[in-house]
């Protein structure tokens, strides 16, 4: 397409400022370090050279404890935050909207999640789930039957909230009620976590010396359990292309991803050169994030592209521990990672959807929670640091968005 003299004008208007903007907070490689300040919000643009990309990193804070867990998404500029206060609270737009308290000494302990009403469903230390409105009233408070408390994020499903217990049972509670829906016992323990089918059932993956994937159906009862030839679990279990997509350690040492079907049956097995961590998918394709072995003080990773019936579509390999899956946009995808396992700061990795980087995001010496961030609506990454009350949110927005082509 051949530029304009009014194409030049819009980039002038929109990208003139923007690098001016970009030379106060990015070195020459475009790397932003977003710091902390006094204002309520700061936000540091930047514009990727290579293709015109307008990017944005904001830090947000908040006035509360800190976080302990990563924010959850529910809306724009909307989130629900578990605090060292013990509390739940909701912000919009930095504006505290409720608090819930969740007793003394106790606080949430594993992800959250929220339905299409924005109710906030939560799995506390003390064994109970609560769920919480949009205006902050408790809808229902209810502990384990055994008061184990739930160890895994929690799951929302056929109008049902899922997660794995301490005691090794797979609970689902009614969104409506918090009735028990069952609360299935396992002889084995469980990895702490498990994923869920459109039509409710919820698979658990064994995480001794002999793992096996289960399915618990809408009843509570265990449909099937499929012995997995690995040695040891890796990666949480997860949904692509209508398989249960699962990883780990073969029993030769080697990196190895399993796709099993619905039906229990094993669709297709890959081995790797690194071992799994983290997967995620995205139509067809599964995105397979692996460690090398042996790699702890300098670890370098993989990230490899698998079509669903387990053709590797492509493999890059990073000078980067990698420490999330990857998360998948129209045009790009993005990546937690670290020079080193023990750094208490983190990297994101903005890549093409071939897996080329497209930069690097230097996060500075911001301690961000262990937890994964979460997305919102634009595709932006929302982190919670971790000793401060604020929240960091990197966006990405393409200029040809802006410009209207």
């Amino acid at each position: 397409m051949h530029s304009t003299f009014s194409d030049w004008i819009l980039y002038s208007v929109f990208c003139i400022p923007l690098l001016i903007i970009a030379t106060s907070c990015s070195t020459e490689h475009d790397v932003a370090n977003p710091q902390r300040g006094g204002s309520a919000q700061r936000t540091y643009a930047y514009v990727d050279r290579l293709d015109g990309s307008i990017n944005a990193a904001t830090m947000m804070s908040l006035d509360t404890a800190a976080p302990v867990a990563s924010p959850l998404v529910l809306g724009s500029r909307t989130y629900a935050i578990a605090t060292t206060r013990n509390t739940l609270e909701r912000f919009d737009h930095g504006a505290r909207i409720w608090s819930v308290a969740c007793g003394a000494g106790t606080y949430v302990r594993t992800g959250m999640v929220a339905d299409a009403a924005s109710t906030v469903y939560a799995a506390l230390t003390n064994g109970e789930i609560l769920a919480v409105s949009t205006t902050g009233q408790i809808l229902w408070r209810m502990r384990t039957p055994d008061g184990a408390s739930i160890v895994s994020d929690l799951l929302l499903t056929n109008d049902r909230i899922v997660g794995v217990s301490a005691s090794n049972h797979v609970i689902a509670l009614a969104c409506a009620t918090g009735a028990v829906a069952y609360y299935t016992s396992t002889s084995t323990p469980l990895l702490h976590a498990c994923c869920a089918d459109a039509v409710g059932n919820v698979y658990t993956v064994r995480a001794d010396e002999m793992p096996a994937l289960s399915c618990i159906d809408a009843r509570g009862t265990v449909r099937w359990t499929t012995p997995l030839d690995l040695a040891a679990m890796r990666m949480h279990p997860l949904i692509a292309s209508n398989h249960v997509i699962v990883g780990g350690t073969s029993t030769g040492g080697r990196g190895t991803v399993i796709s099993v079907r619905t039906d229990g049956t094993v669709a297709w097995t890959k081995d790797l050169s690194a071992i799994p961590q983290y997967g995620s998918c995205s139509g067809d394709t599964l995105y397979i994030v692996a460690m090398e072995r042996g790699m702890l003080d300098r670890p370098s990773s993989h990230i490899y592209a698998v079509h669903g019936s387990g053709k590797e579509l492509w493999n890059v390999w990073y000078d980067q521990g990698l420490r999330s899956p990857c998360y998948v946009s129209s045009d790009c995808m993005a990546v937690c990672s670290s020079p080193t396992l023990k750094a208490e700061w983190t990297n994101v990795l903005m890549l093409y959807r071939n897996g080329r980087i497209r930069r690097l995001v230097d996060l500075g010496n911001e301690p961000l929670t262990t937890d994964l961030p979460d997305v919102d609506a634009d595709g932006a990454l929302v982190f919670a640091c971790a000793d401060t009350s604020a929240l960091l949110r990197i966006e990405h927005k393409s200029l040809t968005d802006l410009l209207g082509r």
